[in-house]
């Protein structure tokens, strides 16, 4: 006699007198479709998943993105969802536990390489275009801890990074953790943009940067 029942992620099976248990990982890579639907899929061309953990889920929009040489390693209880008409090259994203990686539609990028931390968000908008060397860091990691000696308390390791709609960001930019860049905007070469900027319209450059333009726009 054989006895089926699930427990959380694990399924039981018993036959007669032996016990075996399996996890379930309960990660998916879904592809929705123009008219909203949805189904499940087990890879896509130029893009390799490496799911390292549970209840993970990767989210793509038809018509499909083209990827070329892109890689997502993707932890547990974490979401990824792209926007459709994307060409993404050469792009690599971590993904800590119970974090998110959200990206707009019409989406075009170089080369980037995106750590989103623990419990923190990245979020790129549609229309922006990302150029070559491009570094986003939504935390500082888990191999060292930054002590506050005032409080003798940890700092925060993470902070969301939200890069608006229509945003082009320059060549070896670097945006880090607590970023905010609004609509309509442009990241310069070599940038280290580590705040929020409150104006849309602008062309932000340096180390840290600063806004050295206002009332700009551009166009690809």
């Amino acid at each position: 006699m054989i006895k089926i029942k699930r427990i959380k992620n694990r399924l039981i099976i018993n036959i007669l007198f032996i016990k075996l248990s399996f996890a379930i990982n309960n990660n998916k890579i879904i592809l929705i479709d123009e008219n909203g639907l949805r189904r499940k899929v087990k890879k896509i061309k130029g893009l390799d998943v490496k799911f390292e953990g549970k209840n993970s889920k990767i989210i793509l929009h038809s018509p499909i993105n083209n990827f070329n040489n892109c890689k997502i390693l993707i932890r547990s209880n974490c979401v990824v969802e792209i926007g459709q008409n994307s060409n993404i090259n050469n792009f690599t994203a971590e993904l800590i536990n119970h974090s998110k990686l959200i990206i707009g539609k019409n989406f075009y990028c170089g080369s980037t390489n995106a750590f989103v931390d623990y419990r923190s968000s990245l979020i790129i908008g549609n229309d922006c275009m990302f150029s070559d060397g491009i570094t986003i860091r939504c935390g500082d990691g888990t191999a060292h801890k930054i002590i506050d000696l005032s409080t003798n308390t940890y700092k925060s390791l993470s902070g969301n990074v939200v890069i608006e709609d229509h945003v082009w960001v320059g060549l070896n930019a670097t945006i880090l953790k607590r970023a905010h860049v609004k609509k309509d905007s442009i990241i310069g070469t070599s940038a280290v943009v580590a705040k929020q900027f409150e104006e849309t319209n602008v062309s932000i450059a340096g180390n840290p940067a600063k806004i050295i333009q206002r009332n700009i726009n551009w166009s690809s």
